[in-house]
């Protein structure tokens, strides 16, 4: 289970290079903004297809640079948390 907040190094290159799915929905200790950096350049985030993050404690809004970054990203899944702001 993650704790605190979503690691912003995630997103370093090659961390998670191949990584389609995340599901961390209703983990009540997943707290904080998303990490911007996930949809960097070079980002290891960019086959990510699907994001479950319902039901935790996500505050802030959807990072724009994940329009960009994010290129696989189709499905995101953000119920029952305080994000605010624009989709992507």
């Amino acid at each position: 289970m993650v704790q605190g907040s979503l690691p912003a190094s995630w997103g370093n290159f090659l961390t998670f290079p191949k990584l389609t799915s995340m599901n961390v929905a209703f983990n009540n200790d997943l707290r904080g903004t998303l990490p911007a950096n996930w949809g960097g350049d070079g980002s290891s985030m960019q086959a990510l297809n699907t994001l479950n993050i319902n039901n935790c404690e996500i505050t802030g809004s959807l990072p724009s640079q994940w329009a960009r970054g994010l290129p696989a990203l189709q499905r995101i899944k953000v119920s029952s948390n305080a994000i605010t702001g624009a989709a992507l």
